[in-house]
């Protein structure tokens, strides 16, 4: 069922098997399946699933936002995101300004 390919889907994760852990996720609207369609390159996929998700409003989903937007090259979602996420839980900020992400961008 659902909770056995959702598992599947973690496992594939874990294994660097990204494509089928993006199958195995389905529909569902996790960190886990954004984190999975960033992985596998789907940076538009991965920020719209985490919109969709409980984690939309947390400091780590903005996080993984700024993450998708620094691959996107896309320095204003990258800049609001991370704004929120350090706002969210202060020790973000620092994580950011040494996260390789976010190497040709000012985090301030």
């Amino acid at each position: 069922g659902p909770e056995v390919s959702y598992n599947m889907a973690n496992i594939y994760v874990t294994k660097g098997e990204y494509q089928l852990a993006v199958g195995n996720y389905g529909s569902a609207q996790t960190f886990n399946a954004a984190l999975a369609k960033l992985l596998n390159g789907d940076k538009e996929g991965c920020v719209k699933t985490i919109d969709g998700s409980k984690d939309a409003s947390t400091g780590m989903g903005h996080y993984l936002k700024a993450v998708a937007a620094a691959r996107m090259a896309n320095q204003t979602l990258l800049l609001e995101n991370i704004a929120k996420a350090a706002s969210i839980d202060p020790s973000l900020k620092a994580k950011a300004q040494k996260d390789k992400e976010f190497m040709k961008y000012k985090i301030d």
